[in-house]
């Protein structure tokens, strides 16, 4: 081909050049393929209506449906009902600024907590139901479609959702440890005065004889007061430094309840409160633990007792259990006061938390008692759990194991045991 000398035409010459043009175009379009088809963010692109007319291999990687599965039906198919009208908001919005055109704004849903606005992921329905974050980016072509890309921001979110969890607490946990300051000067000086006066007293000369006793009595209460909290202040900070210390020995369960109880047994009958202890048959003869913690966390446990409990009084019980799959002893501690509701059956464990409000007889203390024994009991291997219903009462039970090691459990699954019997003071 050629005119007569041999040489191309003109149309041939344009011919050439509309063919390579068109390989270029090809080749052009196949590298762009490659690249969207080999990142990790999912593409799709959708006409006016949504109807997807391509998505990337990523696409279903993140919501687990294939390209057959997808091109042809609806984008709004693919998400959660709760944010489609704002995805297709936010499309209509893209599709009709022409002025725009090429512009990728982001599309997600924004939350306001703790006066700080926070961007949310947009939620969309995965093959098997679960619900993924996925942050969009979206812009008009030239074709007049909508292309864009969806981002995992899952883990995003959730960090987001962690830190603003631990900034309320770390506020919550300032103004508690405030409150504990101001109340811990006035519970600390009220034992050391009355303990001061009472002491004055006694050196005066002109305190009769039978007004001794009395005196050295409210003396001793107000010297266990201070010690007390003196000692759940000691106890929570050995906790969160984990210095917190156990000596085991050989004791006996029942015993150590009755020889708790027996120090409230007074005060119960000066308050007109019903006291019950009770020995369920059978009862093993010696568990190895620490005494002197258990009888920490029963002193506060029947302490609390006291203080919230109704006209029918307060019961212990101590029974067999079985704890983490192995022999144990339960210490549970009931009363029937007003009873805590459900929501704050944990709270009331954390360290400074009270269930009414300050100044009233029954929040004597600082909030550290339960705190100080849930520590206690995990310590000891065990549990210390509450049940409660509003209006009759609660009940806190301590678990521990026969043995404090693994290594003991048989040995003392073979002990004897005592028969069982109540106490009523």
């Amino acid at each position: 081909m050629g005119d007569r000398e041999g040489r191309p035409t003109t149309a041939e010459i344009q011919a050439q050049e509309n063919y390579l043009l068109v390989e270029a175009l090809h080749e052009a379009s196949r590298r762009y393929r490659n690249v969207v088809d080999q990142i990790q963010e999912a593409v799709f692109e959708c006409g006016a209506d949504g109807v997807l007319t391509f998505v990337n291999p990523a696409w279903k990687n993140l919501l687990g449906f294939g390209v057959g599965h997808s091109t042809g039906r609806n984008l709004y198919e693919f998400i959660d009902a709760s944010d489609a009208t704002l995805v297709r908001e936010s499309l209509e919005a893209v599709y009709g600024d022409k002025a725009r055109a090429g512009h990728s704004p982001r599309i997600s849903r924004e939350t306001v907590r703790d006066g700080l606005r926070i961007q949310r992921g947009i939620r969309f329905r995965r093959r098997d139901g679960s619900l993924i974050q996925l942050e969009m980016s979206a812009q008009k072509t030239a074709s007049e479609s909508i292309i864009g890309s969806l981002h995992d921001v899952t883990d995003r979110d959730l960090l987001e959702d962690q830190l603003l969890a631990a900034k309320e607490l770390a506020e919550e946990a300032d103004v508690a440890k405030g409150l504990f300051l101001a109340k811990a000067s006035h519970e600390l000086r009220t034992p050391l005065n009355l303990i001061l006066g009472f002491a004055e007293m006694l050196e005066d000369d002109g305190v009769a004889g039978g007004e001794k006793p009395s005196l050295l009595g409210r003396l001793t209460v107000a010297a266990h007061q201070l010690l007390g909290l003196v000692n759940d202040i000691l106890d929570i900070t050995q906790a969160e430094r984990n210095a917190l210390g156990i000596q085991l020995q050989t004791f006996s369960p029942g015993a150590i309840a009755e020889e708790v109880c027996s120090l409230f047994a007074e005060r119960a009958k000066q308050e007109g409160i019903p006291f019950e202890v009770e020995l369920a048959s059978p009862l093993p003869d010696g568990i190895v633990s620490d005494p002197l913690r258990v009888r920490q966390i029963l002193i506060n446990l029947i302490d609390n007792a006291i203080k919230f409990t109704g006209p029918d009084g307060i019961r212990v019980r101590v029974s067999n259990a079985m704890i983490h799959g192995h022999p144990g002893v339960t210490f549970r501690v009931s009363d029937s006061g007003e009873g805590i509701p459900q929501k704050r059956l944990d709270w009331i464990f954390g360290e400074f938390n009270q269930l009414h409000p300050a100044g009233t007889r029954s929040e004597e203390g600082v909030g550290l008692g339960l705190a100080v024994a849930r520590r206690l009991a995990h310590l000891l291997e065990g549990e210390l759990r509450v049940d409660s219903t509003p209006g009759e009462g609660s009940s806190f039970e301590l678990k521990l194991p026969l043995a404090h090691t693994a290594k003991g459990q048989r040995e003392f699954a073979q002990t004897a045991i005592l028969q069982g019997r109540a106490t009523v003071y």
